[in-house]
């Protein structure tokens, strides 16, 4: 009997210990496989962020001899005769080409990680589809196309939403249809209802008469890197990545993308999401843009122009005056006491390249300008000499483009309180953000280009203008 009971406690301990070995490595099996798991995890979010901040760099290099590209066709097209304009012209198309391909890849590399935001600010929706539609006028009736806008009069006007990524959204797909579309028409056709929370449906259509697409491509149709079809690439150029970029963003705007088409009857892409009713009523941003720009006409008619040419490339003025008494007043007194005098700018940026295209620019409108290399030099230049305007590169060695905003700001000197214009590549919303929080004004994203670079100018010196009448009638 003892016998029996021991070799029965024997087997059931052997079992017990037995289970336990085989419940023990199950453990640390799997602990092991998390381990893996997590191991992978973290190489692939250094991959991720190694891979983002490599492409932010080589974005940011590229944008340097892209803005000179740019900067320099249209100086020659300013300038040159007949034959030098055309030849300007073939320069400034392959430098946007460049640029807009730059613009794609960087879009897709924040999208895929998860870094692309977007905005909630009112705006104007009917006047920006109008503007939208105007832009690609031109491109159309060079191609013999006709460009339709129906709807525009159910279109909301004031509404709340992300007015560059919509405006992006559009022209990524009027470009598309542009592209692939060689006889008949465009048309951008909007529908727009009130939904039950009292917000804007919004329905876009872009529907061109195209060769159409089969059901395989249109399968493919936003797959990044996919033209659709062997050749797309060699006859049409792109990335392939703008239908994709598309489609990301109207999920990020809370929206959808889709297209329906069939071979030899065009395409229809259609964007459905919804937009927020604004707090701001269309006659507020409709009279602060008047003034604005009336404010900006006043501004830059201070600073006098060497060649007549140059004049088309600062904004018209526009036919109707301010009717604000003391803001037409401030005007006159700032012309009487700085009539004939340059406008002084700081321009700061350590690529020479990048100075010399802002000098460029800037040169015909008889503008005093200085230069620094590095921010710890631009506090040296700006503690010397006052200023009117400073444009500032935010990536710089030893001191960057905010820092040195801040320390400006900071201290007691001449130009503590001198508009500040950051020249950026980094253009994403929190970036944005961080050039506000840091004390700079307003920003002009590179690649540089003219109408940027004097736009931006336009509106700091409106800015200006209308903290001078402040001023006028406070007194």
């Amino acid at each position: 009997y003892i016998t029996a009971v021991t070799v029965a406690v024997g087997v059931f301990i052997g079992f017990c210990l037995q289970t336990w070995k085989r419940m023990n490595d199950a453990s640390l099996a799997e602990a092991g496989a998390r381990l893996d798991a997590d191991r992978k995890r973290l190489d692939a979010e250094r991959a991720m962020a190694s891979r983002s901040a490599f492409l932010a760099a080589v974005g940011h290099d590229l944008r340097t001899p892209i803005s000179a590209i740019l900067t320099g066709a249209s100086e020659m097209e300013r300038l040159g005769d007949p034959s030098s304009r055309a030849n300007a012209q073939l320069i400034t198309d392959a430098g946007m080409m460049m640029k807009a391909m730059l613009d794609d890849l960087l879009d897709h590399s924040k999208l895929d990680a998860g870094r692309m935001t977007v905005d909630s600010v009112d705006f104007d929706l009917r006047q920006m589809f109008a503007q939208t539609v105007k832009l690609w006028q031109a491109p159309a009736r060079a191609k013999g196309l006709t460009l339709r806008f129906e709807g525009a009069a159910q279109t909301p006007d004031c509404v709340c939403g992300d007015p560059m990524r919509l405006r992006q959204v559009l022209n990524n797909l009027i470009s598309n249809a542009m592209k692939f579309t060689s006889e008949g028409s465009i048309t951008l056709r909007v529908r727009a209802w009130t939904d039950p929370l009292n917000d804007y449906s919004l329905v876009v259509d872009v529907i061109d008469t195209g060769p159409g697409m089969t059901l395989d491509q249109i399968g493919r149709l936003f797959t990044p890197f996919d033209q659709t079809a062997e050749g797309v690439s060699a006859r049409h150029g792109g990335t392939g990545l703008g239908l994709a970029i598309s489609r990301d963003l109207a999920q990020l705007m809370g929206g959808r993308l889709t297209a329906r088409s069939a071979p030899g009857q065009g395409a229809c892409f259609t964007l459905s999401l919804n937009l927020g009713r604004a707090e701001t009523s269309i006659a507020t941003l409709t009279s602060d843009l008047d003034q604005g720009r009336a404010a900006v006409a006043r501004a830059l008619s201070l600073s006098p122009v060497r060649d007549p040419m140059a004049a088309t490339a600062t904004p018209a003025p526009v036919a109707t005056p301010i009717e604000s008494a003391p803001v037409a007043e401030t005007a006159d007194a700032v012309e009487d006491d700085d009539e004939g005098r340059a406008l002084r700018v700081l321009v700061v940026d350590d690529h020479e390249i990048n100075r010399r295209a802002i000098q460029l620019i800037l040169a015909p409108m008889g503008c005093d300008i200085a230069t620094a290399a590095d921010g710890l030099q631009a506090l040296d230049v700006a503690a010397a000499s006052p200023f009117d305007v400073i444009f500032m590169d935010v990536r710089m060695p030893e001191l960057d483009g905010r820092e040195t905003t801040r320390r400006l700001r900071a201290g007691d000197g001449v130009n503590a309180s001198t508009p500040v214009i950051a020249v950026t590549a980094d253009t994403a919303p929190e970036d944005i953000a961080a050039c506000s929080a840091a004390g700079m004004n307003f920003f002009v994203s590179k690649p540089l280009t003219p109408a940027a670079l004097l736009g931006a100018l336009s509106q700091v010196l409106a800015g200006i203008d209308e903290d001078v009448a402040a001023e006028t009638v406070a007194a």
